[in-house]
This record gives structure tokens, sequence and C-alpha cells, in this order.
């Protein structure tokens, strides 16, 4: 398969990420009609693939990821794409933005609610899936799950676009790792990763489950190199102490009720680790 076919085959236009029978799919329609300024399915379809075709020259891509399989005990982001975009479209300097192709929205990728990494699936299931998801293709290489999706769709646009910036709509935590892994293969120098979170996520592994919300940081952290490329703010429940896990995993952190003694020496100090 083409590039193109696997992206058209992995994604659908703003909104439509997500199978909806009724919440979330009036909002959907909403959204797509002031997108694109029609109301058509056909219309719809036709502006949306020719978005696909503008990725090789643009500056900044939109994605949305609406999943929320790898969440802990509150679920729903899955609808927070769709909700975030509604209020970007209404942002005057956004608009400009998509107007004047600074920024190309792509859509979502495809999300079966119940899914999360193909690595966690048997050989049958997947083949099921891809009989469900790509009905036209028989390409056992497909990916099914939000997360394997998202890191091959974030790989085709490097591919395709080796400057692209990408900006995902998630989605719970779990879909920063297939983020970090695009970007770890296409980079040609180290970069850092700031996360601003209440929670580390560094567990290894989580009830068995090796990628999810509570597992993605230690899995980047890993495959930086450490060397405290990942930069944690905001911690503030945590089942360990800053010195372990600066000790043990060699991150950096700077933990809530530091911020709140000293903002302004806690964002020099994130800054000059930063540079």
């Amino acid at each position: 398969m083409t590039p193109d076919q696997k992206l058209k085959g992995y994604l659908r236009p703003p909104g439509k990420g997500i199978y909806a029978v009724s919440s979330g799919r009036t909002l959907a329609s909403q959204l797509l009609k002031q997108i694109y300024q029609t109301a058509s399915q056909s219309g719809i379809q036709r502006q949306w693939q020719k978005n696909l075709q503008r990725i090789k020259k643009a500056r900044i891509i939109l994605i949305g990821c609406p999943s929320d399989n790898g969440a802990g005990i509150v679920r729903g982001s899955n609808m927070a794409p769709l909700a975030l975009r509604t209020k970007l479209y209404n942002i005057k300097k956004f608009k400009q933005w998509i107007q004047t192709g600074q920024l190309l929205d792509i859509g979502d990728i495809i999300v079966i609610p119940q899914l999360l990494s193909d690595e966690m699936l048997t050989p049958f299931q997947k083949q099921k899936n891809r009989r469900y998801l790509y009905p036209k293709y028989r390409d056992a290489s497909l990916a099914v799950s939000p997360l394997s999706i998202l890191r091959d769709v974030c790989r085709m646009i490097f591919a395709l676009n080796p400057n692209a910036k990408i900006i995902t709509l998630g989605g719970d935590h779990s879909v920063s790792w297939p983020l970090i892994q695009s970007v770890y293969q296409k980079s040609k120098t180290p970069f850092a990763v700031l996360h601003i979170d209440a929670h580390t996520d560094l567990l290894q592994s989580r009830l068995g489950i090796d990628h999810c919300f509570g597992t993605w940081a230690y899995h980047a952290n890993d495959l930086m190199g450490r060397q405290q490329r990942l930069v944690q703010v905001g911690i503030r429940a945590s089942g360990k102490i800053k010195s372990h896990w600066e000790k043990h995993l060699d991150v950096k952190q700077i933990w809530a009720k530091e911020i709140l003694k000293n903002p302004k020496r806690a964002i020099a100090e994130i800054l000059a680790h930063l540079k």
C-alpha cells in the first residue's frame, strides 16, 4: 500500500475518529460544517482528502487521537479532541493559521474504543479488526489500535515531511508514548520532553500493561537515554519522594510545592536546565 492509501485508512475528518451513535455526533457534524463550509458528506471528504495531499509542505500538522482506553480511573478524554477543536476554531488567531496554511488539520486517527496497542492483541483479533477498519485493503501490516496507529501516522508524516511539527490532541496520557517514539526515530540530535503533570507516570508496568497512562514516561525516559532529558513539572502526588525518581531514573523534577514557594525561581530553573 502507498502512504496515501494508508493515511486515508488510518485517518478520518475532524471529530470522526471515534464511532458515535448519539453522543458527540451532532457536535461533530456542526464542527465539520464550520471547518469545511458544507454539510455534504462528499464535500467534506473531498476537502479533507485535499488536506492530506498538503502534508509534504505543511509547517505544523494537527491530529486528534480520541482514545481513552489507556486511562486510569476516570474516562471521557476520548471526546477531548472534538471539544478542543470546537473552541480552537472559534479563536481568531487559530483560524488565521488554518487559512494561511501555517497549520494543517488532517483530522483524527480512527479509534476502536476497546483497544489500546497492537502488541496486546492476538493475530486473529487484529485480522478481525482490519476487516472492519479497512474493508478495501488486505494488508497485514496495518495497525488497528490507537497507540499503534498514531505511531504509524506520525512516522509517515515525518517520512513525507521531516521538518513538520506535530500537535496532537488527546486522549489520555498514553498517547504521548507513540509520539515520542516517532520523534526519536527521526531525530538527528538529542531532545528533551517537558512533562507538566501532578503525577510522575514513571511505572515500568501497571497491572501487567507496559504502555498506558501511568507508564509512558518511564519508557520515554529510557528511550531518550535518561540523562535528565525528561523534565517533570508540577508533581504533587507520588508514592515515592523526588530524590528516588531523580536518583534511580535520572529524571529532572520540579514539584508543585517548589513552584508555589517561588514561581519565578522555578521557571528560571526549568529554562536553564532545558538550555
